[in-house]
């Protein structure tokens, strides 16, 4: 699908932890999904996500699909005062289920789930990459009501909230965090990870104390993001020192605060 600039309000899925939500709920395998530009706002209980719900996975994934050159701007919301969620949230994509590429693409949203949440992708899983691609806005940690009347919030991260066997490779968050209640990770970058990650940098000032995120020991991930200060981010030259492309891919002028994709 190649498509231009799309605007689209109050997409909201039944009640119903399985139900993926977004502007597509699920993209099948081989799927591509060109130069799409949405706008609105996002309500859903499962993977939910400004552009998708969720990517290929299990039966569905013959063959990788892909994101590229694609924007969502706009709000992606899960309902307070329900059961846990049963999902990720992303400003971009819920969850990329399995092989999804995504390539030259951002996220100017404002993001709010209990787990698996990021201001771009809410779950990059199973060999998923993510190469030039950003996230600017909040993201907010909304406490799930348990079963048992605890409340529970965990894998919040300003980029991707949880990383399950994905590489991500020059990309940034420029996204605040909003955290009222924890149980599990929390990360400028990404909250919970275990893949890989190359090149990539986060707005420290935007996230406070919280470091990159946590890097599961048993899977010998380890974090080489770079934090930077806000004025650090309008820096051209650490980024060609972390190996951008700010002649093709990428483009930061004086007075931007932060790298933008061209075209």
């Amino acid at each position: 699908i190649t498509g231009l600039n799309v605007p689209y309000e109050n997409v909201q899925s039944r009640e119903d932890r399985y139900t993926q939500s977004g502007f597509f709920a699920v993209l099948g395998a081989g799927s591509q999904v060109l130069n799409l530009h949405i706008e609105g706002s996002v309500q859903g209980f499962g993977n939910t996500g400004g552009l998708a719900g969720q990517g290929p996975y299990g039966r569905y994934t013959e063959a990788p699909a892909s994101v590229i050159g694609c924007s969502f701007r706009g709000t992606v919301v899960l309902p307070t005062e329900i059961y846990r969620s049963h999902g990720g949230f992303g400003g971009l994509i819920g969850s990329t289920g399995e092989d999804l590429q995504v390539r030259r693409s951002f996220a100017l949203a404002d993001v709010s789930g209990d787990n698996n949440v990021g201001g771009l992708i809410g779950s990059a899983n199973n060999n998923s990459s993510i190469t030039d691609c950003f996230c600017q806005g909040t993201v907010t940690a909304v406490p799930a009501i348990q079963k048992e009347g605890r409340l529970l919030v965990s894998n919040i991260g300003g980029l991707i909230g949880a990383d399950y066997s994905s590489t991500v490779t020059n990309c940034y968050s420029d996204t605040n965090l909003l955290i009222t209640s924890m149980s599990g990770p929390v990360g400028g970058l990404i909250g919970y990870h275990s893949g890989q990650d190359f090149g990539c940098v986060y707005n420290a000032q935007k996230t406070g104390a919280w470091g990159p995120g946590y890097a599961y020991p048993g899977s010998n991930a380890k974090f080489n993001a770079t934090a930077l200060s806000p004025q650090e981010m309008k820096d051209p030259q650490i980024f060609r020192d972390l190996g951008w492309d700010l002649d093709a891919v990428w483009q930061l002028e004086e007075g931007d605060t932060a790298p933008t994709l061209r075209n």
